[in-house]
This record gives structure tokens, C-alpha cells and sequence, in this order.
């Protein structure tokens, strides 16, 4: 298992610095804007990262008394340090820049107050991210007319991507499985299971052991191993006849701080334990019978197919999660004996990774993946 440092607070990984790379607590707030020798504040500062994007928002700063008569934030991005020539002003921002790539911005007319967010999009996930958030103002004509302020540079780890597949088995009286590694770089897996297929939400910067609980779920390892079993550390006896899932989710340390930031779950198929009459103990693993989903194609364009194979009638509720675990859509309808083809529009959906879990009036389910260009 990685050892992380100690825990911070929950939510997105990031850490502010200012140009002078001294740290600033988020704590010292100040309820004046500071003016534009100040530079960019660091109070009020969120950032938030999603599907190859990052969303970013600061508190802005008073541009009174410049004489010029337009300005905003000049957003840079890269996987270092972004940096600006040492004399910046009098430069446009295509030349003062030397590292990094420019977020899309607007200049606003003064006295206008210029926005303060912007969303960084295309990047990789798993992949930590510097930001510079530059104040800047100029005439709107001459290009020798731009001044800069002082920047604040902060620091962002997108969530890797969720495992691809898994697998679970019997092994005497106890669950095991493996499963197919991530698709982004990531340093480990975190393992828990429930009797409920809705997975929670990790919080970022923490570090799980195992038998610790989290949301309704108990954890069963982390580490970098892509295969698990359960045993009488984890301190739950699996119960004969219920139902239980198995939720698996990537992380990444975070260069930020070294903690780790989590991935979406990866949901397992139902898993009964079924008491054997002749030994009297948990002795397997049973679903009700077999049935297969599989989307095609996989990854979904414009319109795609969901084939579902079952071995008689039976009445399914079809779901299609975010990775954030929300649901976005859901139907129940009745399944023939063999194969059933439905016809799945992801027209409304934006690009990204899906989650589609079928799940049977006898308790079983699955879950597959799909992506959305």
C-alpha cells in the first residue's frame, strides 16, 4: 500500500502559492478587493475538476485609477510551472507568455468588473495541472499599453479514469475478483463493498484503510494491486442470500500535496453468497442466471445499440449514470428470452464516460461502460 501524508480537507486537490512561492492560508480573508499592484487574490479561490476539464473561479481586484480602459485575467495552464517573460508589460499575452497554454477569457470595458471563473478544457485526466491567474489591463489599442499585476499560480490534479472491467469469483467462504487497470496514469485502487449497487463518493485527500467504513461502504483494500479477496480483517461476515456489490476506484497522488484524488466507481455485478445444506456454511457465489449487456459500437457517436441476452422473461430497469454517480436517465421495461436489441440515443448526452447498469426484478444487475464523443 502507498503511503500518503496526513489528510486535508475534503474536495478538489489544490494548493495556492503566490509568485513569491510563500504559502497564504485560504483563511485570511479580506472583504475589500485589493487594487491592481496587489495582484491576483487569494482569497474566495475553488477549483473543481471533471472529464478532461477544470473548472476555476477567484475573487477579483479593484482596477480603479489605471487610466487604461480595458481589462480581465490572464489564465495560463501547463503540467509545470507556467511563466511569463520577466518584463512583461508593454507585451500582448501571445508574447509576454513563455510556458503554459492561455485559457479562453474576456476582456471587459472598464469600468465593467471582468469575470472571474473560467473552464480549462481538453486536458488529461490523471494528470496535475499548474494554473496563473494573471491581472492585466491596456487601452485596447496599442499593444505597448499592457501592464500585468502580480500572478497567483495554483495547483490542480484531475481524477484519473475509472477502471475497465472486473470480475469476482468464490474462493471458499470469501469474495474475490480482479479487474482491468485504468485507462489514465494512476497510482492505486481503492476496494469497498455494500449491499447497495449506488456507490458513494471518496473524498479526495483521504487515505481509507482496511475495514474502515465510508458512506455505506466497507473497505476491502488499497494499493496498487488490481486483484482482491475479502477475510476476516475486513470484520463483516458476509450474509448468506443478501445481495452485495463490489465498488472499485482509481487514484492519483496528487503532486499538489501527495494525498490522493478518486476516480468515479466502477460497480460490480450483484454477488449472493448461498448457504451450502450438506456443510451448513457460505460456500459460493450464485446469481439468479446468467445474462450479458454489452453497448455497440463502444465508444457512441450519433446512435448505438444496447444488446441484452437472458435465458427467460423478465422485467429490467435500465439506468445510465454520470461518473459523478448521478443518474441521468432511467427505464423499466420487460426482457424476452434470449436476445433483446434497444435502441440507446446518446444525443442529449455531453462527451464523456457513461456508466449503463441493467438491473433484474431478481436482484441481478450490470454494469458496463461506455464513452460518448
Amino acid at each position: 500500500m502507498i503511503p500518503f501524508p496526513n489528510r486535508l480537507k475534503r474536495g478538489t486537490v489544490f494548493i495556492l502559492l503566490l509568485i513569491s512561492f510563500q504559502n497564504k492560508s485560504l483563511a485570511q480573508n479580506n472583504s475589500a478587493a485589493p487594487d491592481f499592484s496587489s495582484g491576483a487574490s487569494v482569497s474566495g479561490l475553488s477549483a473543481s475538476a471533471g472529464f478532461q476539464s477544470a473548472n476555476l473561479s477567484w475573487v477579483g481586484i479593484s482596477f480603479n485609477g489605471l487610466n487604461l480602459s480595458q481589462a480581465g485575467y490572464l489564465v495560463i495552464y501547463a503540467t509545470s510551472r507556467p511563466s511569463m517573460s520577466s518584463q512583461p508589460n508593454g507585451q500582448s499575452p501571445d508574447i509576454a507568455v513563455e510556458n503554459g497554454v492561455v485559457a479562453a477569457t474576456t476582456n471587459s470595458q472598464l469600468p465593467v468588473i471582468p469575470a472571474t471563473t473560467v473552464t480549462a478544457s481538453g486536458l488529461d485526466n490523471g494528470t496535475t495541472y499548474y494554473f496563473m491567474v494573471v491581472p492585466f489591463a491596456w487601452d485596447g489599442t496599442h499593444e505597448n499599453s499592457y501592464i500585468y499585476s502580480q500572478p497567483a499560480i495554483f495547483c490542480v490534479t484531475l481524477p484519473p479514469y475509472p477502471i475497465t472491467a472486473l470480475n469476482t469469483f468464490s474462493s471458499g467462504d470469501s469474495v474475490s475478483g480482479n479487474f482491468s487497470p485504468s485507462l489514465s496514469p494512476c497510482d492505486g485502487y481503492l476496494i469497498a463493498y455494500a449491499n447497495q449497487s449506488a456507490a458513494p463518493v471518496p473524498a479526495n485527500d483521504s487515505v481509507y484503510q482496511t475495514g474502515q467504513v465510508f458512506g455505506g461502504d466497507t473497505v476491502l483494500q488499497s494499493g496498487s494491486a488490481t486483484s482482491f479477496q475479502s477475510g476476516s480483517e475486513v470484520g463483516k461476515t458476509w450474509t448468506p442470500g443478501e445481495a452485495y456489490y463490489v465498488h472499485v476506484y482509481s487514484y492519483k497522488i496528487s503532486a499538489c500535496n501527495g494525498l490522493p484524488v478518486y476516480s468515479a466507481a466502477y460497480i460490480s455485478d450483484s454477488i449472493r453468497l448461498v448457504q451450502n445444506q450438506s456443510r451448513g456454511q457460505d460456500s459460493s457465489i450464485e446469481t439468479a442466471f446468467g445474462f450479458s449487456v454489452a453497448v455497440e459500437p463502444n465508444p457512441v457517436e450519433n446512435s448505438s445499440f444496447l444488446k441484452i441476452e437472458t435465458q427467460k422473461v423478465v422485467q429490467a430497469s435500465i439506468a445510465i449514470f454520470g461518473m459523478d454517480g448521478k443518474i441521468i436517465g432511467e427505464r423499466i421495461l420487460w426482457l424476452n428470452a434470449g436476445n433483446n436489441l434497444l435502441s440507446l440515443n446518446p444525443g442529449n448526452l455531453s462527451p464523456g464516460i457513461y456508466l449503463l447498469q441493467v438491473l433484474l426484478n431478481n436482484g441481478n444487475s450490470k454494469t458496463v461502460r461506455f464513452l460518448k464523443k
